[in-house]
Formats: C-alpha cells, structure tokens, sequence
C-alpha cells in the first residue's frame, strides 16, 4: 500500500520489535470485506494527521 501525504508517496511497511529492518512486512492480504485490517485504519489516521 502506498501513502500519499500530499507532497509524495511512501510505502506502508509494519516493522517488529527486535527484528532487522529487511524483515518488515510490505504486502498485506486483502480480506473478505475488502480492507487490509487493522493497518488501514491506522494508514487513514496518519494521512489524516498529516493534512491537518
């Protein structure tokens, strides 16, 4: 997923405690209701931030 703040986009990516930064997860499955989850509200929280 990509995000786009209004200048430019970047990659939505979940990093681990304590794992290397090469193992952060940068493809999430799309569920039956057509959202990625829990990481979709959060994307639409941060862009929202973003513009205020």
């Amino acid at each position: 997923m990509l995000i786009y703040d209004g200048l430019h986009y970047d990659a939505l990516a979940m990093s681990y405690d304590g794992v290397p930064k090469e193992f952060d997860q940068i493809v999430f499955p799309i569920r039956s209701d057509r959202s990625i989850g829990p990481v979709e509200n959060f994307a639409l929280n941060l862009v929202k931030d973003a513009q205020k």
